[in-house]
């Protein structure tokens, strides 16, 4: 994101990108300035709500309605996503098929946000056929989620399996895996009769969910605990704030198909709430909430959340982005904070965007990085509890405290705008809420697809 003076074209966004403008203040409506040249661009302007009213048409995905360059909404809609609490496996695109000789895999996955709150377990109700297993030969089928075993049995010559077993939270992260380790064996060795049998997932199958639970801890957390509502709030110490978090949300919105709505609302209100929250602030503007993230301190005075809390000094501070569960408000909460100078957590985004697999590649509950630039992925508090930090992780600490000990109010436009760059170009629904303070800028975002 860049600022630039209300009028100007935005700088060209390259082959593969094009460029969204949004205005604050001035005639609200949508704009494709330039169209059929190399540097088409997306003009988005209005006041305060406006905005927000003029981004439903992209969120609701009837863009394609509006057949000239402009246009203007007048009022917001909106779909409430549905939650499903027995949906089948075919609403879930959870199916396949695969032919099996002497050994078959097979997976069927579903996104954790797409079956929508917190979710304490999961009753799955299996259904599959298979060609029936004669008498003299065997076969037999192996399930597992995230490498744990859920369900074994023998495949038989009924060719129909009906399977109820149970799934806890702990079984499964963001994606909720279930992979079928196949095998089938001819009592025959070699001959001109012999054939695959083919095993295939019904549809009809069910999760059955059963929600609460406490809230997730670390970089894991999200997207499910953003989903499909959540807060963004920023104290305003930086013009550089709105990049940050327009980082983030694009890079948790890549890894799910469900929507997600940010709201951004006041620091305060962010703070006390009991909704997962995005919040970037300095450490010191959180120094008086209740709020305990697993690192804190002001300038060069850093706490590392421990169960004996650790204090240290490192010159000229830390920049981080901390995921953590904030269990007195029952939720989680991402923290792109700094304890000194705000350019600290430029290395982390640095990062973020060249790691393979972005946001799902982050471990633990913390990335940070000092004035040397070198971001470290550590795991501060046990996720089983994050009250507590972990004994089992404390050779990590030890290291994340050796690298650095050497080196001893007006909101902006909201985050969601730049999910219109992400849903434009990459063409994957993208819901988001836009508010404003009316400053007379224009801001261009920059989508690559």
């Amino acid at each position: 994101m860049v600022n630039h003076p209300r009028g100007a074209t935005p700088p060209p966004a390259g082959q593969l990108g094009r460029a969204v403008v949004v205005e604050t203040g001035g005639q609200a409506g949508l704009d494709v300035r330039a169209p059929g040249s190399p540097g088409a661009y997306l003009r988005v302007a209005g006041q305060g709500d406006e905005l927000s009213t003029q981004v439903s048409l992209l969120v609701n995905q009837l863009q394609s309605l509006v057949q000239t360059a402009s246009s203007r909404i007048d009022a917001a809609g909106s779909v409430e996503p549905a939650r499903l609490d027995s949906p089948t496996f075919g609403q879930l695109g959870m199916t396949g098929r695969t032919d099996v000789l002497r050994t078959g895999s097979l997976r069927v996955a579903t996104d954790r946000s797409t079956l929508g709150g917190r979710i304490d377990k999961v009753t799955v109700n299996l259904k599959a056929d298979y060609t029936p297993v004669p008498t003299d030969d065997s076969a037999s089928v192996v399930i597992r989620s995230d490498d744990v075993v859920v369900y074994r049995t023998a495949l038989d010559n009924s060719g129909r399996l009906d399977a109820t077993f149970d799934m806890s939270s702990q079984t499964f992260g963001q994606w909720l895996n279930l992979d079928f380790a196949l095998t089938y064996t001819p009592q025959e060795s070699c001959g001109p009769f012999i054939a695959p049998i083919t095993f295939q997932v019904d549809p009809q199958s069910t999760l059955t969910i059963s929600r609460g639970g406490p809230p997730l801890h670390g970089f894991g957390a999200v997207p499910s605990e953003f989903s499909p509502r959540f807060l963004v709030a920023f104290d305003g110490s930086s013009p550089n704030q709105l990049a940050y978090a327009a980082a983030v949300v694009v890079s948790i919105s890549r890894l799910t198909g469900a929507p997600l709505l940010p709201r951004v609302v006041d620091l305060k209100t962010a703070v006390d709430a009991k909704a997962g929250a995005l919040i970037v602030a300095r450490t010191g503007a959180l120094k008086e909430s209740s709020l305990s993230p697993p690192l804190s301190g002001e300038g060069s005075s850093v706490e590392v959340g421990l169960p004996v809390e650790l204090r240290a000094d490192f010159e000229d501070g830390l920049g981080s982005i901390q995921a953590f569960a904030d269990r007195p408000r029952d939720r989680s909460v991402v923290l792109i904070t700094t304890t000194d100078a705000w350019p600290l957590v430029d290395p982390l985004f640095n990062y973020l965007g060249q790691l393979e697999g972005g946001w799902s590649a982050l471990t633990g509950d913390v990335l940070a990085a000092g004035t040397g630039g070198d971001p470290t992925n550590v795991a501060i508090r046990d996720a089983a509890d994050p009250s507590q930090g972990s004994a089992v992780e404390q050779g990590t600490h030890t290291d994340f405290v050796g690298r650095w000990a050497p080196v001893g109010v007006a909101v902006l436009i909201a985050v969601s705008v730049a999910a219109i760059a992400a849903y434009l170009w990459s063409r994957r629904r993208r819901a988001a809420t836009v508010n404003a303070n009316g400053s007379e800028t224009s801001d261009a975002l920059e989508g690559r697809s």
